[in-house]
């Protein structure tokens, strides 16, 4: 069976814009860059693998590319390491296009931040850096914890630029990731109380189903030995502290309970305060993103109005997540 004939037209029209790019990109980089048009046939050659009848009937095109994606991008990144203007353009628009799609896995995710932090720190291509930005946290959840706290800071350092442009651009991306944080948290709390319901209602059923019956002498003792027990969990967990220190050397604290998406949220939150203070963050930071040094500075000096107009945004748009979210 022909590859055609297990791919969609959506399918097909992406990998043929693919292609293309691999093609534009050797063409322009032919004379000055043949190392990235000998990785741009290479690249190509794995887009034919993942794409070829045996791989489409095993896993199916997204699944097959994004299995490749860290190869798949290489010749794109590396484009954009030779700073030179077109083939940045070209390959930008090709990582685009990947994230579009869904077809990256976590380890592209954080090669395509790392590629976006040294164009930012080059001062290249900002404003399509931050629309690759908004692509790649509102299309999927790849990005989290450490790798969304730098990719939180590297549009607060655009933010701090002179460029008009860029400054509004990043204003307004900054706002897109807030809101996806905090919808990332409802998303979550809504999973969490859905799994409840369906594991009380299993317990329910079972417990109808169940033939032995207490007697009220026995359902009278196992009510005081519940009502006991609640009683003892209650006064520990009052007793027990709510948040845990996270480092010894600063005064910062999380709490203990709190799932993924929420601890994202909290950290966010609790480094918003701390700027709008005129405080180091803590969770946030302006080093690299393979774990350079951080240089604080520019965060710390953020118009405090900036940061209040997020914190406005936080408790207007996501009130209900402060009630909701069990910690």
């Amino acid at each position: 069976m022909a590859s055609e004939e297990l791919m969609s037209s959506q399918e097909k029209r992406f990998l043929d814009e693919l292609l293309q790019h691999y093609n534009l990109l050797a063409t322009e980089a032919k004379k000055k860059h043949p190392h990235v048009k000998e990785a741009c046939e290479t690249g190509q050659i794995r887009v034919r693998n993942a794409s070829s009848p045996r791989m489409l009937a095993a896993m199916g095109l997204r699944a097959a590319l994004s299995a490749e994606s860290q190869q798949i991008l290489e010749p794109f990144f590396m484009g954009c390491d030779t700073k030179a203007p077109k083939m940045v353009q070209l390959s930008i628009n090709a990582m685009q296009k990947m994230v579009i799609f869904e077809c990256l896995n976590s380890a592209a995710a954080g090669n395509l931040l790392l590629c976006l932090w040294t164009l930012m720190e080059g001062g290249v291509e900002e404003v399509k850096i931050l629309q690759t930005v908004t692509l790649l946290l509102t299309t999927n959840r790849l990005v989290a914890a450490e790798q969304l706290a730098r990719t939180i800071s590297l549009c607060f350092r655009l933010h701090y630029t002179k460029n008009p442009t860029t400054n509004n651009t990043a204003s307004a991306t900054i706002r897109q990731l807030v809101t996806v944080i905090f919808e990332r948290v409802q998303a979550e709390e809504k999973a969490e109380k859905e799994k409840r319901e369906k594991e009380k209602s299993a317990s329910i059923s079972s417990a109808s189903s169940s033939s032995s019956v207490s007697s009220p002498t026995e359902a009278s003792e196992a009510g005081s030995t519940n009502t006991t027990a609640t009683t003892t969990t209650t006064s520990k967990s009052q007793a027990e502290r709510l948040f845990e220190p996270v480092t010894s050397s600063q005064c910062r604290y999380r709490p203990m309970k709190l799932k993924p998406a929420a601890v994202d949220a909290f950290n966010f939150l609790q480094d918003l305060i701390q700027i709008i203070n005129g405080e180091a963050p803590f969770w946030l930071s302006t080093g690299g993103i393979g774990g350079g040094s951080a240089d604080q500075h520019s965060l710390v000096e953020i118009a405090k109005t900036f940061g209040l107009e997020l914190l406005e945004l936080i408790i207007d748009q996501y009130a209900d997540v402060f009630h909701n979210v069990n910690a």
